[in-house]
């Protein structure tokens, strides 16, 4: 989420490393964005970090659907 507690489709590198240094993202979300960055890193391919407290919402992640903050890899030369 933003400054203003609005869900973030979508984050790059780049974005992510502004938002930790606005402390947007700050504390133990630090840790799950770094995680997500690294696991698309590995894979990749975009990650995408979601809640699951509503269990519509992983059906929905099954099915392609906008879910939580999709994290895309860092850019390589």
């Amino acid at each position: 989420m933003d400054a203003n507690k609005v869900l973030i489709n979508e984050l790059t590198s780049e974005q992510i490393t502004q938002l930790v240094e606005q402390n947007v993202i700050r504390d133990g979300m630090i840790v799950k964005v770094e995680a997500a960055l690294t696991a698309a890193n590995s894979l990749g391919r975009n990650v995408t970090i979601a809640s699951w407290k509503d269990s519509d919402k992983l059906l929905g992640l099954l099915q392609q659907q906008a879910v939580g903050t999709k994290i895309f890899p860092s850019q390589t030369s």
